[in-house]
């Protein structure tokens, strides 16, 4: 089984969430806690979900990238798949691939419409 989540936002920016359910990511965004739209997206079959899947299988990030500034942005994202579980998140500071992951995620919600801003 694998599952996927995701989520970046923080006070006073738009908020985004991402998850694996069911064959399809479902993604949401919004000020706060507050859901402003949602849209659904197949990942069966696609290319540009398996490039993605890769760069998870290869990732290496550390558990948490935190740098101390009050009203930033954070971030989370939790990977499982029966061979590997990668849980990781922060606070105004990333991976050094973090922009390349969000380039391939926003690959797999293009066809739903859907970017996620950092």
């Amino acid at each position: 089984m694998m599952a996927f989540e995701f989520f970046l936002g923080g006070y006073g920016r738009s908020n985004f969430w991402v998850r694996l359910q069911d064959g399809y990511l479902h993604c949401a965004e919004g000020m706060g806690p507050y859901v402003e739209q949602e849209k659904t997206v197949s990942i069966t079959d696609r290319p540009v979900w398996q490039n993605l899947v890769v760069f998870l299988e290869n990732c290496r990030w550390k558990k948490k990238y935190v740098e101390m500034i009050c009203d930033g942005t954070q971030w989370e994202l939790n990977w499982q798949t029966p061979q590997q579980k990668l849980k990781s998140y922060g606070s105004n500071h990333y991976p050094a691939d973090f922009d390349q992951f969000l380039i391939l995620l926003n690959a797999c919600l293009l066809e739903a419409g859907f970017t996620i801003n950092q």
